[in-house]
């Protein structure tokens, strides 16, 4: 959960008692959890009529089954609806304490001032009287058949989704997997660009413990499945496509490609970076462009010999076959 504030230089007191007043001692009542639930449910409903966002809900899960990162941080429609304030009065004793959290400010303001104003207005906040314990275990090793399932009436072209194990934010080899997921994305819109509607991606979600790399299409041409995944409309083999990405070495070309592109990306804000550095016991703020520096591609092709080998969970939307969403 992250809460960001502003305010002009001159109200920063004033901000940080507001901040401290909200996180510390928030009302968790009947009606304040009803309009907050209801708020939340609006944004799951949405979410869930957007079949780009049912298609990378349906890889997580089945991916990472009932892992926690396999479910919609937000939640659905229906889980929803089962909280009421005694859940979030839980929730909040549980998680929301001053030794799990992390207070980052930037900005023109007298230091000394705000470390007064933050004793003033956080020192009474209580730390939590036990550890946090695990209450879920790593996820097993996913199907490894297909999953097809079948799109709204309405809904635009195809989207298909496959998803591997990736890495923690912490992991050494958190910068090489960046530039070789640039390097995928790169191989996959290559072969996407047969369908002109169809848009493709791959992304790396780092968290905590080893998030996923996606590879996704959406808005494709069944007709162009064939084309992007290889072989004929009869004979294709969807489970192939991660491998036919990843098999091939990473060439100077593309290593030099990807790095360019990673590295000349806007960075995050200063706070952002610390609170990273923070939460994911990282180096400290400003050293990822170091590591870029130091990177090479022998590094790289290691990586990408690493995740070669994971399993991949595959899943197609499409219209008229399949099982119901």
């Amino acid at each position: 959960v992250q809460i960001n504030v502003s305010a002009r230089p001159d109200e920063m007191v004033a901000m940080l008692e507001t901040l401290a007043a909200a996180i510390t001692a928030p009302t968790i009542d009947v009606e304040t959890t009803n309009a907050a639930r209801s708020f939340v449910a609006k944004q799951a409903a949405d979410a869930e009529a957007d079949i780009a966002v049912h298609a990378d809900r349906a890889a997580r899960e089945r991916f990472f089954g009932t892992f926690p990162y396999g479910r919609p941080q937000i939640g659905t429609s229906s889980t929803l609806q089962e909280i009421d304030f005694a859940d979030l009065r839980f929730a909040y004793d549980r998680f929301f304490r001053a030794d799990n959290a992390t207070l980052a400010l930037s900005g023109n303001f007298e230091r000394d001032t705000a470390y007064r104003a933050v004793r003033r207005f956080f020192g009474n906040w209580l730390k939590s009287d036990r550890q946090i314990p695990s209450t879920f275990r790593q996820p097993d090793a996913p199907p490894a058949a297909l999953e097809i399932l079948n799109a709204k009436s309405g809904s635009g072209g195809a989207e298909v989704r496959h998803i591997i194990r990736g890495i923690a934010r912490s992991d050494a080899d958190y910068h090489a997997v960046r530039v070789l997921t640039a390097v995928l994305d790169a191989r996959l819109k290559q072969r996407a660009a047969v369908d002109p509607g169809a848009e493709a991606f791959v992304r790396s979600d780092a968290n905590q413990l080893p998030g996923a790399i996606v590879f996704g299409v959406s808005g494709l041409n069944p007709d162009m499945k064939a084309k992007v995944y290889g072989g004929t409309v009869e004979s294709i083999d969807a489970v192939k496509l991660v491998p036919s990405l990843m098999s091939l070495p990473v060439t100077s070309t593309e290593f030099q490609a990807a790095r360019t592109l990673v590295t000349s990306a806007p960075a995050a804000a200063m706070e952002e970076r610390w609170l990273d550095a923070d939460t994911y016991k990282i180096s400290a703020a400003g050293s990822d462009r170091a590591a870029y520096v130091k990177l090479t591609l022998a590094d790289v092709q290691r990586v990408r010999e690493r995740l070669a080998k994971q399993p991949a969970a595959s899943v197609w939307i499409v219209r008229g076959v399949g099982a119901s969403n």
